[in-house]
């Protein structure tokens, strides 16, 4: 979302474009509220950065600033009327390969689960956020309990929609 500063005084996105794409590949994109499911084939770049610490320094002591890999994926050729894919992600994982990127394309994949398993946690869900427990150990055994089942409730939804292949009682119990 921002192009961040690096050490040295350039930017992040301009150090991106100087690499090369190095890999292709086709993967499958879940339908969403905003997309249908589709293929996309990606082109495929990553690297390293040293990201420059903010200057608005409010704790001293903290390094300049914090290496990370980079994994920029690039829908060269969407569909008419689609918004290309572009991800550019960060993370603190070594990647030597291409197959080590595409693993954290992999792993960003899954980001839409995982806001959906936080929703149904939260705001529009078991609202955990407005326990009142005060004591650590209560509230981890109602994180889990709720934990548990926003699961089950995301099994289902998924079931309900044909996204997921899997029986219902796996979730549920025939009774």
């Amino acid at each position: 979302m921002h192009d961040h500063a690096l050490i040295g005084g350039s930017k992040l996105r301009d150090v991106v474009e100087t690499v090369r794409f190095c890999d292709t590949q086709t993967i499958e994109l879940r339908e969403r509220a905003d997309r249908p499911a589709r293929q996309a084939t990606l082109c495929l770049r990553f690297g390293q950065a040293t990201i420059r610490r903010p200057q608005n320094r409010r704790e001293e002591g903290l390094p300049d600033g914090v290496r990370l890999s980079w994994v920029e994926v690039v829908e060269p050729d969407a569909p008419d009327g689609v918004e290309p894919l572009h991800w550019l992600l960060l993370t603190t994982h070594a990647l030597s390969s291409a197959t080590d990127a595409w693993q954290i394309v992999a792993w960003y994949k899954q980001r839409w689960m995982i806001e959906q398993f936080f929703r149904v946690m939260k705001t529009q869900g078991f609202k955990i956020e407005h326990s009142q427990l005060q004591l650590a150990a209560r509230l981890e055994k109602l994180v889990a309990i709720a934990a548990k089942a926003a699961a089950i409730v995301l099994q289902l939804v998924q079931a309900r929609s044909g996204g997921d292949p899997h029986p219902a009682s796996l979730a549920i119990s025939p009774h």
